[in-house]
């Protein structure tokens, strides 16, 4: 019963997200020409869009509630199995299929770099929207000056929902949305089942801890981010090419893995953080050479190698979970997006250590808060900017100043132990 009540507060807030993200709807924007809606949008804007304080303390208030719903309900919902698993992943996000991009106009570029190929016969990735200043989809754009950022993967799968759009504003944007809820839905299954394959050591309550994310659900289901497009093919990647002790991959195997981590760099560049450990996961298919470069090693330090060998297989995908992360450090990456996170996050269920989960959850709270300065003043001031800094960073940097406070003080306390065991003896 108490988990019932649970997710419906859960989906009710979801629903709520959904009717608040209609009054940050642009004002040049009209997906409908049918009057109630246009009376209701009217209406809407003109009773909250200017009232930039109540908007951002609606925003933290169904931020905060979020947070604490999902962190009830992946703690007490029983053990996965996969039915429910994915009855679950399609119920998240219906609440969101008809809720406005309110936190990010990107979709509006990706609708328009697809027509630029369709309607103009032209190259997104050398022509920006500012050149086709004619067309209405213009008015309400953002980053008009700017040619496509992504890789021609990307453009080339884009026009799939564009053409089943048919071109039109309010399908298409549907459409796009509906592509990313099946990419979910197939990230999950792929997840459940490298889960079964891979790591059927974990605990999969760490399923709820992925599926019930809201920056996941906000970011990729609400505001309609490409970013499932590049994760798919990558977790395809690594599952093919993943060391297993019982087997050895086989070339069609490795060259499978190698064309779906090519096709995710397409999509986005961020995923060559993850060529290292593709590399690594690849070397140990070749156990010849490394028992070679084991053996030009003294003892010890054929000890450490093997060592080394079991730590990083044994943490694997939290280690990608950290390469993922590392191309937000660059400055191509320019600020820290909260969607950029789903790059980790979607990694959750296949990782082991306690850390990388309470690290991801304490970001994803934090990252989606981000936006909250941006709300109350409506700009990108120097100062949004270092608030939007700190408050990202520094709830995760304290969360690691206590576990290396708490390894320390656990670290002197055995030495101690150890002290006094060898007195007595």
């Amino acid at each position: 019963m108490k988990n019932k009540l649970l997710l419906t507060s859960f989906l009710l807030l979801l629903a709520l997200w959904s009717c608040w993200s209609w009054i940050l709807v642009n004002p040049n924007l009209l997906f409908t020409s049918w009057a109630p809606y246009v009376s209701w949008q009217t209406w809407w804007q003109e009773t909250f869009y200017q009232q930039r304080p109540l908007v951002t303390a609606m925003y933290l208030s169904l931020l905060i509630l979020l947070f604490v719903n999902y962190c009830l309900l992946a703690k007490n919902l029983p053990a996965v199995n996969q039915r429910s698993c994915l009855w679950l992943s399609i119920l998240v996000t219906l609440p969101l299929f008809f809720a406005y991009n309110a936190l990010s106009s990107d979709v509006f570029n990706y609708l328009f770099n697809a027509k630029m190929v369709i309607h103009y016969h032209d190259n997104p990735h050398v022509h920006t929207a500012l050149d086709y200043q004619q067309d209405d989809w213009v008015r309400f754009m953002h980053n008009i000056h700017t040619p496509a950022p992504y890789g021609y993967g990307y453009t080339l799968v884009s026009l799939l929902p564009f053409v089943l759009g048919l071109g039109k504003l309010l399908p298409t944007w549907l459409s796009f949305r509906l592509f990313n809820v099946g990419l979910w839905l197939a990230s999950i299954a792929s997840l459940l089942y490298f889960y079964q394959h891979l790591r059927q050591d974990l605990p999969s309550a760490r399923f709820w801890w992925l599926i019930f994310n809201p920056l996941l659900l906000l970011e990729l289901i609400g505001n309609i981010h490409n970013d499932l497009w590049m994760i798919l093919p990558a977790l395809w990647s690594l599952y093919w090419i993943y060391p297993q002790p019982s087997s050895k991959k086989s070339r069609w195997q490795i060259v499978t893995s190698a064309l779906c981590l090519v096709f995710s760099a397409s999509i986005k560049y961020a995923t060559l953080a993850l060529l290292p450990l593709w590399l690594w996961a690849w070397w140990q298919n070749y156990p010849q050479t490394l028992n070679k470069l084991s053996r030009r090693l003294t003892l010890e330090w054929q000890k450490f190698w093997a060592q080394t060998l079991a730590w990083i297989n044994f943490y694997f995908f939290d280690l990608c979970t950290l390469a993922m992360f590392l191309p937000l450090l660059t400055d191509r990456a320019q600020r820290f997006h909260p969607w950029y996170l789903s790059w980790s996050l979607m990694f959750l269920p296949l990782t082991r250590s306690r850390i990388t989960l309470v690290s991801l959850v304490i970001l994803s709270l934090s990252a989606m808060s981000r936006y909250a300065p941006y709300l109350w003043f409506n700009e990108f001031t120097p100062g949004v900017l270092l608030s939007q800094q700190l408050m990202t960073l520094l709830p995760v940097a304290f969360y690691w100043l206590v576990v290396v406070g708490q390894w320390a003080i656990t670290h002197r306390h055995d030495n101690c132990v150890r002290k006094h065991t060898q007195k007595v003896v």
